[in-house]
């Protein structure tokens, strides 16, 4: 089943051989990705296969000499800083616009605001909250996407998270949709206190 490795059982079964080669800590949970990755690779491209964060800080640990620590380009940095001055950037395709625009999140996110990612498509709120969560985790900030075929409570989980990943029609309707409820009810969204726009153009 493609989905298996997501499920409890799998887990349950990668236990039993882990604990006779007594393996714990740091390598025990660089194992566990690994083989999940090897699985998820059977039904899943490369891209779309996301571990968690606590495999990145293992791996991290074990790293003595950072060979393999990831470190944002001066201007990356540069343009993140601009971004959370309300400054627009404009960077070329493969520059690091995604990394960009994480660092500035995670700076809002640091001050306690409410962060709204809005880039150009379902795709990419996906792939980007997918893709940058081991990241967000890591650091105790909560993320998820909010995108087209999510039902009312999946979007209110979504939106009670700090760093939400959405496109502009996704948060502009439940938006509109909260403010035209008779009688007022419980809304679909958070308070919306930050939004960086991914492609503003």
């Amino acid at each position: 089943e493609p989905d298996f490795p997501d499920t409890p059982i799998f887990g349950e079964m990668l236990d039993a051989p882990l604990d006779a080669q007594a393996l714990a800590g740091p390598e025990r949970a660089i194992v566990v990705g690994l083989v999940y990755a090897s699985e998820k690779r059977k039904s899943a491209l490369p891209e779309n296969i996301c571990l968690t964060a606590e495999f990145y800080q293992s791996i991290a640990e074990l790293d003595e000499r950072k060979d393999l620590m990831f470190a944002p380009t001066r201007q990356q940095i540069i343009s993140a800083a601009l971004l959370t001055r309300g400054i627009i950037v404009e960077m070329a395709a493969g520059e690091g616009k995604t990394v960009s625009t994480a660092l500035a999140a995670l700076a809002h996110a640091a001050t306690g605001s409410r962060v709204h990612v809005l880039t150009a498509n379902d795709y990419l709120a996906l792939r980007d909250a997918e893709w940058l969560a081991p990241a967000y985790e890591s650091l105790g900030v909560s993320v998820a996407p909010v995108i087209g075929p999510m039902d009312e409570d999946e979007r209110k989980s979504a939106y009670a998270r700090t760093v939400v990943y959405s496109t502009v029609r996704e948060i502009g309707f439940d938006y509109l949709k909260d403010n035209l409820k008779l009688p007022p009810d419980q809304p679909i969204q958070s308070n919306i206190e930050i939004a960086i726009v991914d492609e503003a153009d």
